[in-house]
């Protein structure tokens, strides 16, 4: 990417290394690389890239437990999306500080967030998101002593949860089929060429 001097190039190998530094728990690396996906989207006045740069700021953060940092960022990620009309950012940030302010106990604050974030998840269609809004909503009640809510919250969160794990057991079974299918027809196909011979 920096061969060809591609900065969307650039920023998405910049992304994706500092996702997986993210993931391995290499925080400091992945704030420094973050902030590089931040720089190449000032330089190109991207702000979808300026939004990645932020959030993957604000997670790593919030795993490192700077709390105020992270809220900065995601609260700047919720308004830049919501003036970029992007629902996605403006989803991933609310479920970011729902995630941080139910971590530190700010409970009436992260239901704003949390309220918020299901409508953007049902509207996208983003069943993995929705189903840890829900359960985060279950985990929200139930801190604050509203056992009848956070139990409704639970089950929809078992009830989607259990859907995506079906649908996936589903996939998993034609994928199988297929193969089977497959292998099957390849043997034939063998044993009709050994024929002819």
């Amino acid at each position: 990417a920096q061969v060809l001097n591609n900065d969307y190039a650039i920023a998405s190998s910049f992304i994706n290394i500092a996702t997986s530094e993210t993931n391995l728990k290499k925080n400091d690396s992945a704030l420094l690389h973050f902030s590089l996906v931040e720089m190449l989207g000032e330089k190109m006045k991207d702000d979808i890239i300026r939004m990645d740069g932020w959030l993957g700021r604000a997670d790593n953060f919030k795993a490192l437990k700077k709390w105020a940092a992270a809220e900065e960022l995601y609260k700047k990620t919720i308004e830049q999306a919501k003036l970029s009309e992007a629902p996605e950012y403006q989803l991933y940030g609310c479920m970011g500080m729902s995630d941080l302010l139910l971590k530190t106990k700010q409970y009436l604050a992260a239901e704003t967030y949390i309220n918020t974030g299901i409508p953007l998840a049902q509207s996208l269609g983003t069943r993995l998101e929705l189903k840890d809004l829900y359960l985060r909503a279950s985990e929200l009640n139930e801190a604050n002593g509203n056992i009848v809510s956070a139990l409704g919250w639970h089950k929809k969160f078992v009830l989607l949860n259990d859907s995506l794990l079906n649908e996936k057991n589903v996939a998993n079974i034609n994928l199988q089929e297929i193969k089977y299918e497959t292998a099957k027809k390849q043997t034939l196909i063998k044993k009709l060429e050994a024929e002819r011979k």
